[in-house]
């Protein structure tokens, strides 16, 4: 017999009418957390984010989905010590530039960039439409593998 259990909304699955405490296979979480960020980093605008399994990843990573709306940017930046993340910046929709180290680049759907600690960045919308993105982002622990 295969017993699969998957976990929604924080409730452990039950089992012949009993709540045992066992190890969850995998978390799905549905996008209930739009907050927003104003002027991020010394930006303009309003980012709206979105933040998935904050409260389940043992790893310590962080999976946000932004959306920037035409003008609006997340200023350059540099993480100190403190918060020494390396982050990962995924374009789902539309397009913006990026600042890496004083450089352009120009970003859109279907680019990655991986952006490594002690490295200012920052990035504006200066597309027509909604720029949707997924940034991933973790303290680093390591050097890369």
């Amino acid at each position: 017999m295969l017993l699969r259990l998957g976990q929604e909304s924080g409730k452990y699955g039950l089992f012949n009418n009993l709540s045992y405490r066992i190890k969850i296979m995998y978390w799905k979480e549905t996008d209930t957390s739009n907050f927003s960020f104003e002027n991020v980093n010394g930006g303009k605008g309003i980012i709206q984010a979105h933040k998935f399994f904050t409260e389940h990843s043992q790893t310590g990573f962080q999976f946000h989905v932004w959306e920037l709306l035409p003008g609006d940017s997340e200023g350059i930046h540099t993480h100190d010590k403190k918060y020494d993340y390396e982050e990962i910046y995924y374009i789902i929709d539309g397009k913006g530039m990026m600042t890496i180290n004083n450089e352009e680049v120009e970003v859109k759907k279907g680019d990655a960039i991986l952006i490594p600690t002690g490295v200012e960045h920052g990035l504006i919308n200066n597309g027509n439409k909604l720029l949707r993105l997924v940034l991933l982002f973790e303290k680093v622990h390591n050097e890369p593998q």
